[in-house]
């Protein structure tokens, strides 16, 4: 998942907490991951982008060199929805199943904060924070019911 940056897009500092959502997977082994790096995640702990460098992190903003109508993007820091269908879209329309079917007992919808003086980009969909609260589970879906929504 990488993050697109927009016209409008810059570093802010967040004023207040900002509330997210992320779309992890169970392992069978009941660890929550991210399916695209393979993150673990704890819930109600406040995670870093990077733990050793904590509030000395800084984004890094990728242009393509091929294409000059590309703004950027941002691979690393932690990736989240603004919305809470978001995630499934995400799934739907990128086909990122083949990641995660082998691994994966369930997916998981989990509700996140951007704390108030995190560091983070924002576009239309996604936010991009160099930390996240991740807070709590709000909805779980076997594969057999996520398979059915994405392909209907």
């Amino acid at each position: 998942m990488c993050f697109e940056l927009n016209a409008k897009s810059k570093e802010l500092i967040a004023k207040r907490d900002i509330v997210c959502y992320k779309l992890l997977v169970e392992r069978q082994d009941g660890t929550i991951t991210s399916p695209f790096l393979q993150t673990d995640y704890k819930l109600n702990y406040l995670h870093y982008a990077d733990s050793e460098l904590q509030d000395k992190f800084k984004f890094e903003v990728y242009k393509s060199p091929y294409n000059s109508d590309h703004l950027g993007s941002i691979a690393q820091g932690l990736h989240t929805y603004r919305r809470f269908k978001s995630g499934y879209e995400d799934y739907k329309y990128e086909n990122h199943l083949r990641y995660d079917i082998p691994m994966s007992k369930r997916f998981v919808h989990i509700k996140c904060v951007i704390p108030k003086g995190a560091k983070y980009y924002k576009n239309k969909t996604e936010y991009v924070s160099d930390r996240l609260f991740v807070k709590e589970e709000c909805s779980h879906n076997s594969l057999v019911t996520f398979l059915k929504y994405i392909f209907k």
